[in-house]
């Protein structure tokens, strides 16, 4: 055990910290000394990060009351991460009264820390058959405040015990003494948990006057109801559910751009139709936000048709920071797939709160899962290479920004017990997986497909003939906008090239970047226009001001620059695709200034478009830009993207550059071949299910 504290303390990286924290943690259990110990708690105090987390996770694994105690003591740390990573390992130790009571104060405050201290005391609670009613209607005790209220009796309602169904059935009855939202909290326990007692404490409270508790009660009911065999003979053909909870998805796309709606939810959406549309298929459920009126619909009424959507009620947040909504989210999951299913297959892709969830109801429900298995955090951590002492100490603050451990433990943990594995193309992709995941490289590649994400070929022809006929003054009104807009320039920037970008106004997406990298310098901005399509301008998420706020100081820095920029805001995508085709018809470029892409639809799209694209180097678009179709640049660099957008004006007008790029999207790059790909991997997957005609893997 002390030589594995060695080498954790040892190590340079965060990529190798996590795998020897992960050796740290196998190398300590039952058999583990009471002398071993004090040197184990030592370390969960130590001013280095990385070994405190790591031991932090050890000591969990660790016997007797030296570890009770430090755990206990490291759920009341000045420290935020020693807390959270304390709520999160404690999961897997007996409960003990005082650090049960420590991790209800932490549930009930919410948030990132108060989804992994209410997780855990579920675990403990299923393990040991009960003990949270005594607790929790102590904490109740000692609040008044509804939404902490609601938060206590929704983590009661993960205890299987008899007690506490009659506890919920109390609050749930108690119109005078309880605010609807605790009631509501109490009405969805029960629902989970099912009994002809529940079911009628439900069925009375479905006609309650209260305009909360009513609707929930019916959804509980649903949730409470056995699960319904499918009427007649199954149609041939895979069943498959694929997951997008960062937004309220729409078969127009017409919330592209928005908030967290962005390059993935246009991919999934069109993705549903060429699944749909492919031999082998019978239907495609694609899982989003939606209010529970219809979350209620597609309950009752199930859809036949090929490609659909299903709602998942959650309460509005962004989804960086919806963790705290899990249990919500667990249930709005499973009663989607129990009223749809059966299923043959979910594809989850992101480290985040929806496929946390998403994966434990897979497993209950025996649906095989295919998983995107994408590096991430791991390579943005990998890029920061051997750290110094102040990059390796402010590791702590960031995890407890970015919840990066905890994040990277779900994609290692998806990546190794998945069914299926869908890797993105980059470079030596199923060498660097095994390598940041610490994933058995023959597992990996007997499980794995490397398949690319396609563009709709479709929209691409259409949008290029859009912009063709407002060339020739047909109105189109997304680029009559971007016409009036550009009319309204000063003269001799009319006729300029178009510098594009498309995408949401994130942190991650570096719009502010591009804005820097063009406004400040003087050649770019006299010789382009920039053109912003993405965000809501009118009423923007925090993230968004954020954005926002850095533009308008780059803006403030080059005044000049505001003669040149048009923000055009989201736009449903195939408007997106025209404004794209209009750049291309006079010899502009694609601008990407994020960090680093997985692999980067939009990048594609404006390839498939014939623009030439200044792209991450970071990520999938090395595996698809060369020195013919656009540059790559550090992203995270404005002087980088800068150099990367005059290389790129440079090739915008080659002759039979635009052509060849196109037919190379159109040719290989299509969502169509994507789809027969993806139906291939969960044929794999699941070889039992009859489909009639076999999958066709071309586009």
């Amino acid at each position: 055990m002390r030589r594995h504290l060695h080498a954790l303390a040892a190590e340079r990286t965060v990529v190798g910290a996590l795998g020897a924290a992960a050796a740290l943690a196998a190398a300590v259990g039952p058999a583990t000394g009471a002398d071993e110990a004090p040197d184990i708690v030592a370390a969960t105090h130590d001013a280095d990060p990385l070994l405190a987390i790591g031991a932090i996770h050890a000591l969990a694994g660790a016997p007797g009351p030296i570890a009770d105690d430090a755990l206990l003591g490291l759920l009341h740390a000045g420290d935020g991460w020693r807390r959270e990573h304390a709520a999160w390992a404690i999961g897997g130790r007996a409960p003990v009264a005082a650090a049960t009571a420590r991790l209800l104060e932490m549930a009930a405050a919410g948030g990132f820390a108060g989804m992994l201290a209410q997780r855990s005391l579920g675990r403990q609670a299923l393990r040991t058959g009960g003990e949270l009613r005594d607790p929790v209607t102590a904490a109740l005790a000692e609040t008044g405040a509804p939404q902490v209220r609601a938060r206590l009796v929704e983590t009661l309602g993960l205890d299987p015990a008899h007690e506490a169904t009659d506890a919920l059935t109390r609050i749930a009855l108690d119109a005078d003494g309880e605010d609807s939202a605790v009631r509501s909290a109490a009405v969805a326990a029960l629902g989970d948990r099912g009994g002809a007692g529940s079911r009628a404490t439900l069925v009375g409270l479905a006609a309650s006057s209260d305009e909360q508790v009513a609707p929930q009660a019916v959804l509980a009911l649903l949730d409470a109801s056995p699960q319904r065999p499918p009427a007649g003979d199954r149609p041939p053909g895979l069943a498959i559910a694929q997951l997008f909870l960062h937004a309220d998805l729409d078969p127009g796309l017409t919330r592209a751009g928005i908030g967290d709606t962005g390059g993935i939810a246009s991919l999934l959406v069109l993705l549903g139709e060429a699944l749909a549309a492919t031999p082998g298929v019978a239907r495609v459920l694609t899982l989003s936000r939606g209010a529970g009126t219809d979350a209620l619909a597609d309950a009752l009424w199930p859809r036949e048709e090929g490609a659909s959507f299903g709602a998942v009620p959650m309460p509005p947040s962004p989804m960086r920071d919806a963790w705290e909504h899990r249990v919500v989210v667990e249930r709005g999951i499973r009663r989607q797939l129990r009223a749809q299913g059966p299923f043959d297959v979910i594809h989850l892709r992101m480290g985040d709160v929806g496929t946390l969830a998403a994966a434990r109801v897979a497993r209950d429900l025996g649906i095989p899962v295919v998983f995107t298995a994408a590096p991430d955090p791991h390579a943005t951590l990998d890029a920061l290479g051997e750290l110094d002492e102040d990059a390796r100490h402010a590791l702590g603050a960031r995890d407890a920004a970015e919840h990066w451990w905890f994040r990277a433990r779900l994609v290692e943990r998806l990546t190794r017990e998945s069914a299926g594995l869908a890797v993105m193309p980059r470079e030596d992709a199923m060498r660097e997986i095994p390598r940041l995941l610490g994933v058995d490289p023959q597992s990996l590649a007997a499980r794995a497909a490397v398949i690319p994400e396609g563009v709709h070929a479709g929209s691409l022809r259409r949008a290029r003939a859009d912009a063709r006929r407002a060339e020739a003054g047909a109105p189109v009104p997304v680029l009559d906008d971007l016409g009036r807009r550009i009319a309204a320039m000063p003269e001799a920037r009319r006729a300029l090239p178009l510098l594009v970008t498309v995408g949401r106004l994130a942190a991650a997406k570096g719009t502010d970047r591009i804005v820097e990298a063009w406004a400040g310098d003087a050649g770019l901005r006299a010789r382009t226009n920039l053109v912003i399509v993405g965000g809501d301008l009118e009423e923007p998420s925090p993230e968004e001001r954020e954005t926002l706020a850095a533009i308008d100081a780059a803006l403030v820095r080059h005044p000049e620059a505001g003669a040149g920029l048009v923000m055009l805001g989201h736009r449903p995508h195939l408007d997106a695709m025209r404004v794209l085709a209009r750049a291309a018809e006079g010899d502009g470029a694609y601008v990407c200034g994020s960090a680093k892409e997985e692999y980067g639809l939009a990048i594609v799209e404006a390839l498939g478009a014939g623009l030439v694209a200044v792209a991450p180097e970071v990520g999938g678009p090395a595996t698809y830009i060369d020195a013919a179709n656009g540059v790559l640049v550090d992203g995270t660099r404005a002087e980088s993207i800068r150099e990367g957008i005059h290389h790129a004006l440079t090739l915008a007008p080659v002759p039979g550059r635009a052509e060849a790029s196109r037919a190379a999207v159109l040719g290989e790059m299509t969502i169509e071949r994507m789809a027969g790909r993806l139906v291939e991997l969960y044929l794999q997957v699941a070889p039992e299910v009859p489909v009639g005609t076999p999958a066709a893997a071309g586009g």
